[in-house]
């Protein structure tokens, strides 16, 4: 048997379609680039207003009354439905973080207006405290943006 040779196919073009080329690379690179971050950005926003409500809702409907007791096995109850339905991200431990977010965050209009520029896990850094952050002072600073974007600033 013979062997098969396979030749590269070689494009030779001048040098202006070169350039043509590049340019059209780098422009459809960009539209790409800006396309994902787009997506990012959305699904990332999507996800900390999901949140945002999971925790509001529990903490109105099922902690409203304060007993400790019976808040933690209703979390817990919960986290396993949810995490047998959607997986891990709902576990009792982030469904805890979760509660905690609404709690530090418990007005919509601040969370509707920090989604584009802070990351689920900006907010959860700061209701978790664990950046040194506390409730007070976020609360503090999220009446100062709103106020701030109400005067047009």
């Amino acid at each position: 048997m013979g062997k098969t040779c396979f030749q590269k196919s070689v494009l030779i073009i001048d040098e202006d379609d070169f350039k043509k080329q590049r340019r059209a690379f780098s422009e459809i690179s960009r539209l790409i680039e800006e396309a994902r971050n787009f997506v990012a950005v959305s699904v990332n926003a999507g996800l900390t207003k999901l949140y945002w409500n999971i925790g509001a809702r529990i903490n109105q409907e099922t902690l409203s009354d304060n007993r400790a007791e019976y808040g933690k096995r209703i979390v817990a109850f919960l986290a396993k439905q949810l995490t047998d339905e959607y997986g891990a991200s709902f576990s009792e431990k982030n469904l805890r973080r979760i509660i905690q977010f609404a709690d530090v965050f418990p007005n919509e209009e601040i969370v509707v207006s920090l989604l584009r520029q802070l990351s689920w896990s900006h907010l959860d850094n700061f209701s978790g405290r664990r950046a040194g952050f506390h409730p007070i002072r976020i609360k503090l600073t999220s009446k100062i943006i709103l106020s701030k974007r109400h005067e047009g600033g």
